[in-house]
């Protein structure tokens, strides 16, 4: 999407999961953890498909606001300025529970320590979760 003028030229984002109704806003980056590191979506990008990993995705509004989102794998498709991004599922962070999920990380930490073999791999997935949700929530509150 080109505009004319002053004006910027910008993303047009949605989000898509099967647990949430679609969230669709314009951004001038997308900050997003694909599957083989971090990566940045600006106006312009080069088309592109790539698996997400579990963490944190940072959008910059139009106006400059950022939205910080826990993001629990999936894939992103860029093409054309347009970013879908589908997640297994996803938490805006001001929405996060931070109690909760420091609970989660704790109890993962333990068990992970304690190295129950049948637990490991959900644990450890359970832990990454629980750091994703506790940054996009730090984030969102300003507490970098």
């Amino acid at each position: 999407m080109i505009q004319t003028g002053s004006a910027k030229r910008l993303l047009q984002v949605e989000i898509c999961s099967m647990d949430k109704a679609p969230v669709r806003l314009e951004a001038s980056l997308v900050k997003l953890e694909g599957g083989l590191g971090p990566f940045t979506v600006l106006p312009g990008h080069a088309p592109m498909l790539a698996s997400l990993d579990i963490g944190v995705m940072t959008l910059h509004s139009a106006d400059g606001e950022r939205f910080f989102y826990a993001v629990n794998g999936g894939v992103v498709k860029v093409c054309n300025d347009q970013v879908l991004i589908l997640p297994q599922s996803f938490e805006e962070g001001v929405e996060i529970d931070m109690e909760r999920a420091q609970q989660a990380k704790t109890k993962a930490e333990t068990i992970l320590k304690e190295r129950h073999s049948s637990e490991l791999e959900r644990m450890e997935v359970v832990l990454k979760r629980a750091i994703a949700r506790i940054r996009a929530r730090s984030y969102s509150e300003g507490k970098v």
